[in-house]
């Protein structure tokens, strides 16, 4: 194989309208994966164990899958209760749920490194416990 054709293949425009859909996919899996990714580190830490529940059964359900089954299980499985959605779409939502999931883990071992006297002394201020989390944990 030679250079010329090597260089030929990476100047095509197939090649560049793939690499732009995998960056669009990319970069809005992430973004989508970091908000459900907060809000499930939220959910972790309210006293509601139902909220609880449902976070445990969501990590340990995608993390413990292979991003591939849940990619090829959204791609098939959604049309059959009726959601038709793009590849692109389908590809975004699987990687987006399991970047969350991971993001989720990140975000709540930070908020666990904020030691419980910072909490105490933002109360002790007179703040309210959504502020101490707004504003001092967050």
């Amino acid at each position: 194989m030679s250079l010329d054709l090597v260089f030929t293949y990476l100047i095509s425009p197939a090649f560049f309208h793939g690499a732009l859909i995998t960056l669009l996919i990319t970069v809005c899996s992430l973004f989508f994966g970091a908000l459900v990714g907060l809000v499930i580190a939220l959910l972790q830490k309210t006293r509601w164990r139902a909220a609880q529940g449902a976070t445990l059964a969501y990590l340990w359900l995608f993390r413990g899958t292979p991003v591939l089954f849940q990619i090829i299980f959204v791609y098939n499985v959604l049309p059959s209760f009726g959601i038709r959605l793009s590849a692109v779409v389908c590809a975004v939502l699987a990687l987006s749920l399991n970047e969350g999931a991971y993001m989720a883990e990140i975000i709540r071992s930070g908020l666990q490194a904020i030691r419980k006297g910072q909490r105490t002394a933002a109360l002790a201020l007179g703040m309210f416990p959504m502020d101490v989390m707004r504003h001092v944990v967050i």
